[in-house]
């Protein structure tokens, strides 16, 4: 994971070439005939068709629809994430929507969050960033384990990804997250709710690719607790929400720019 640390963000502007480029990069060790599938939308449309067909008749109990075994949409994205590999894709996406069955995330809601969305612990910003991504602002400070109910805080976690998701402009795949550290202290440290992120990543496998992830610590020389933070967030979030960057900003949050 790289981090970066500078002392103010400068107004954001569009840039002269697309930074998509960079997410486009393929890893060295990656087989011809997923670089293949990738170029050529009839091959990968026909692998969306064969997963669509073995869901329909190995695990015809699944729902369908939306976030469904025979949401085309969502097969597509396992199969890049996998490689292109039918088998593992559709390990991945029946472990995911069974997962959102149990967890019953249909029917998550704004009211359904209301009194923890309240405290302002976490929400999405109104306008996507000059990369047309949605962004999700987590207030690390307003996280108290021990006065918010932790099904609160998961149902929390999960409507504003599936928030997020929903504002995604056509073609995008990627959510920016900037995490406030600012007053962040032992209080607020939450290993259970880590463990529910490690498990909301590998079992329900969210449809969501975090590009980058901003964080703002209160000054300039990070307290031990925010570099607690940072080791826990090494350990877990970079090997489990496929993070590109993340920037460690001693400024105010107000100096960021959206659309």
């Amino acid at each position: 994971m790289m981090i970066h640390t500078c002392v103010a963000l400068r107004p954001c502007r569009p840039p002269l070439i697309s930074s998509s480029k960079s997410t486009l990069q393929r890893p060295p060790n990656c087989k011809f005939s997923v670089r293949n599938c990738i170029r050529d939308p009839n091959n990968s449309q026909k692998l969306v068709m064969e997963v669509k067909e073995k869901l329909e008749k190995e695990y015809y109990d699944l729902p369908v629809g939306e976030n469904g075994r025979d949401d085309e949409d969502m097969i597509l994205w396992y199969l890049k994430d996998r490689r292109f590999s039918v088998e593992e894709a559709i390990a991945k996406l029946t472990k995911a929507i069974k997962w959102r069955q149990e967890f019953g995330v249909a029917d998550l809601s704004e009211d359904t969050v209301k009194s923890i969305a309240k405290t302002g612990k976490a929400y999405v910003h109104d306008f996507l960033d000059v990369n047309d991504r949605p962004v999700l602002i987590v207030v690390a400070s307003k996280h108290l384990p021990d006065v918010h109910d932790p099904c609160d805080n998961e149902k929390l976690c999960v409507f504003l990804i599936e928030k997020a998701l929903s504002k995604l402009p056509a073609g995008q795949e990627q959510i920016l997250g900037i995490v406030d550290l600012r007053g962040f202290g032992t209080k607020n440290a939450d290993l259970s709710y880590l463990t529910f992120l490690v498990i909301y990543k590998l079992v329900a496998e969210h449809c969501c690719e975090l590009g980058h992830c901003i964080c703002l610590p209160g000054t300039k020389n990070a307290d031990l607790s925010y570099l607690t933070f940072l080791v826990i967030y090494n350990l877990v979030a970079e090997h489990f929400w496929e993070l590109g960057h993340c920037i460690c900003v001693p400024t105010n949050i107000s100096a960021l720019s959206c659309k």
